[in-house]
């Protein structure tokens, strides 16, 4: 079942093949595939107490069929979010390939 997770606050581990990939504060878990429900990319575990809202993506799918202004503000709202990690995993390898280390995740 495909999900879209709003993190309000906390902390999460996303891991890939049960490697660690990055660390999440605040938004979007699921965005990926949310609308289209193909598989997830990565895993997603909180690593401290959170405060989450959760939609399925088939009652996403409902509402924004409903209201196209909806569909257009949540499009925008995960196209943001997923800039803001591809930006922040750009500046995780650019500094790995220059041998630092960069704490920094979106």
């Amino acid at each position: 079942m495909s999900a879209l997770t709003f993190i309000l606050r906390g902390e999460a581990e996303v891991t890939s093949d049960a490697r660690p990939i990055g660390r999440l504060g605040q938004g979007l878990v699921g965005e990926m595939n949310v609308l289209d429900g193909g598989p997830a990319s990565a895993s997603v575990t909180l690593t401290r107490p959170a405060r989450l809202f959760t939609i399925t993506g088939g009652a996403l799918n409902r509402l924004i069929r409903r209201d196209s202004d909806l569909r257009l503000l949540v499009e925008n709202a995960m196209s943001r979010d997923t800039r803001a990690k591809l930006v922040a995993a750009n500046q995780r390898l650019s500094t790995a390939q220059k041998g630092g280390h960069d704490d920094h995740e979106p």
